[in-house]
């Protein structure tokens, strides 16, 4: 995969001026635009696991299959799921005949064929109202279905404990199909996995080795005996190109495109000397960007795109997997890989690749507070552990600790979690602390020199700095807060005095009120936010107004203002994510956005955005993405304000 792509970075509870993806938890996770470079041992992947405690009906995940509709159809132990982006809705009796699912297809007429281990069921796209099953007369065995597969003629085909079956024209019962002698006089005759390859031949597995048959009839099938690696095969899945890929117990197998009777039908397998976590392979899948993806018994794997010595990456617990036998791969509509396990549920990974960053990677501790980039792109980090600050610089790899000399006057760290930290236009670094704000000189890289130290008018007890804002003029903005009284203040950088702006007139009063977020509209006017609720602005003339509270505001805390690529300002509450198109208008009109437009939570911690508009706000249930094209599709509420 490339390894030069976009970067993403992620501070718990502050996202900063980069786009970025969700892992509950402490460190940083830096995201690539794709899969990219190979996965150092340290790194770990935020996979956001689902199981019985989110709606899943059971935890043992035997298949997971996407339909026309965009649903994800989840097959389990405990029953049948359908996930919708945001909740499962779970079928079970009466509409199912047994819990155990095994398999789901979606025919092309629109129908739901469930195989199950007490029948064959077809569930119609109403749902549990119109399902029945399907009769298997004669073999009692054939009850129990492992695999469902409609090939490009129409038919669908049935694998079961008992062989291969086909469903009748009229959909009233089961078909037996001769697949011929059983190879070995103790081999079974279940089938387990099905597929078509390009010229419209059906290939099966199960215990009896791998077997294929022809659209006439003839049925050819590859052993031990004939050079094929195993007896077992659990997984078979078609390539782009019409070649068959089998999972086996010994190994992934690239299968030759018209294989004879008789001949060796592999071009090449693949085993844990090629990068596979395990030779068990229980699943497979190509996904929409050409990459190929396995899970075994122990961990999962991917490779690049291709279909000839290829090397796997493997992804296990280690990186972030809450399970490490996988039978079940998917893709969904938005590219995110899932994973279902043999008992802990389902996984997904975003599209974007995610590691996490922790002390194993040179940050000094967990707790990540800040993520910030300097003039040359450089990226940085800032921790906060036991009243101490530490910042790192980014090498490319892993994270360095930069001597960061700190006055023996600061006795701990700021209370904020966002915007605490920023290197100007000029490269000074500016650091919030719990005993005033420090003021690196220019190009010092905050190494050996010794900082200047503002504390908010009223002294020491004024000195926790909560916010530092830059606006586009250079001036630094920073708030306190103390139990004396909160300030507001300003460093003029055309000439260096620092101002305090808390009673200026149109401001409301501080008390009990800390400006918490600061952004800039593309007029150069200030908007500030308080932790406790309420907006005020700054304009270029130096004046000051406050919003009303009762003219349709933001409600509730503001915990982060951000300002996007078509000049929107977006505010992240307590009462959800509000927008407000035209910040200069003379009446305002702001949107609120809440769960029922999609969100994951009602409460907003923290925005950022990239350079296509999308938009990413961290909840207490993760991170949100791709909000504006969600909400053009969203009727939200209005209302207006006026200043």
């Amino acid at each position: 995969m490339p390894t030069e792509t976009p970067k993403i970075t992620v501070g718990i509870g502050a996202l900063r001026d980069r786009p970025a993806d969700r892992r509950q938890g402490t460190s940083i996770a830096v995201l690539s635009a794709v899969l990219g470079a190979s996965m150092a041992s340290a790194e770990r992947l935020p996979v956001q696991g689902f199981n019985i405690n989110n709606g899943l009906a059971g935890n043992s995940i035997h298949n997971i299959v996407r339909d026309s509709r965009g649903f994800l159809w989840f097959c389990t132990s405990e029953g049948l799921s359908r996930f919708d982006g945001y909740q499962f809705v779970n079928f079970g009796s009466p509409a199912l005949p047994g819990r155990d699912v095994r398999h789901f297809v979606e025919s092309r007429d629109s129908g739901y064929w469930v195989a199950t281990a007490n029948g064959l069921v077809e569930l119609r796209s109403t749902g549990a109202a119109q399902s029945r099953v399907v009769e298997t007369p004669g073999e009692p065995r054939s009850r129990n279905v492992h695999a469902i597969k409609q090939t490009l003629d129409g038919t669908l085909w049935v694998g079961t404990d008992s062989g291969l079956y086909r469903v009748a024209r009229d959909r009233s019962h089961l078909e037996p199909v001769s697949t011929g002698p059983l190879p070995e006089t103790w081999s079974e005759p279940s089938i387990t996995t099905l597929a078509e390859d390009g010229d419209g031949n059906l290939w099966f597995g199960g215990h009896a080795g791998i077997a294929r048959l022809m659209r006439g009839g003839r049925v050819d099938r590859w052993t031990p005996r004939h050079g094929f690696p195993s007896y077992v095969v659990e997984a078979l899945a078609r390539d782009d190109d019409g070649t068959i890929w089998a999972g086996t117990e010994q190994g992934l197998c690239h299968m030759l495109a018209r294989p004879r009777a008789g001949d060796l039908p592999v071009e090449r397998c693949y085993d844990r000397r090629d990068g596979l976590p395990s030779p068990y392979i229980q699943s497979i899948l190509r996904t929409s960007a050409g990459y190929l993806w396995v899970g075994t018994l122990e961990g999962a794997a991917w490779a690049p795109p291709g279909n000839s010595n290829l090397r796997f990456t493997p992804l296990t617990v280690r990186q972030g997997l809450t399970d490490n036998n996988i039978e079940a791969l998917v893709e969904d509509g938005e590219s995110n890989i899932w994973l279902g396990a043999a008992s802990d549920g389902a996984m997904r990974l975003s599209q974007a690749r995610t590691v996490l960053y922790t002390e194993d990677d040179g940050l000094d501790a967990g707790n990540v507070v800040g993520v910030i980039e300097d003039r040359q792109g450089v990226l940085y980090s800032l921790t906060r552990s036991a009243g101490r600050l530490s910042l790192h610089r980014f090498d490319g790899g892993r994270f360095v600790r930069i001597p960061m000399l700190i006055p023996n006057s600061v006795r701990g760290v700021g209370r904020g979690f966002q915007q605490i930290a920023l290197q100007d236009s000029d490269a000074r670094w500016w650091v919030a602390t719990g005993d005033g704000l420090l003021s690196y000189p220019p190009g010092s890289r905050v190494v050996g020199l010794s900082p200047r130290l503002y504390r908010g008018q009223g002294g020491p007890d004024r000195g926790n700095v909560v916010c530092i804002f830059q606006d586009s003029r250079g001036d630094i903005w920073w708030s306190t807060s103390a139990r004396t009284g909160n300030t507001l203040n300003r460093w003029v950088r055309d000439s260096g005095q620092m101002q305090d702006v808390t009673r200026e007139a149109g401001l409301p009063s501080l008390t009990g009120h800390v400006p918490f977020a600061m952004a800039e509209d593309r007029d150069g006017t200030l908007w500030i936010g308080f932790e406790m609720g309420g907006i005020a602005i700054a304009r270029r003339d130096g004046s000051f107004a406050s919003l009303d509270p009762s003219s349709g505001i933001p409600a509730g805390r503001i915990r982060a203002i951000y300002r996007d690529v078509r000049d929107r300002l977006w505010f992240a509450t307590s009462t959800g994510l509000w927008r407000l198109d035209g910040p200069g208008d003379p009446s305002l009109r702001f949107r609120q956005y809440t769960p029922a437009d999609g969100l994951s939570s009602s409460t907003i911690h923290s925005l950022t955005g990239d350079g296509d508009g999308v938009i990413y706000a961290g909840t207490g249930d993760g991170v949100d993405r791709d909000l504006p094209q969600q909400f053009n599709q969203l009727t939200s509420t209005s209302s207006s304000a006026a200043i």
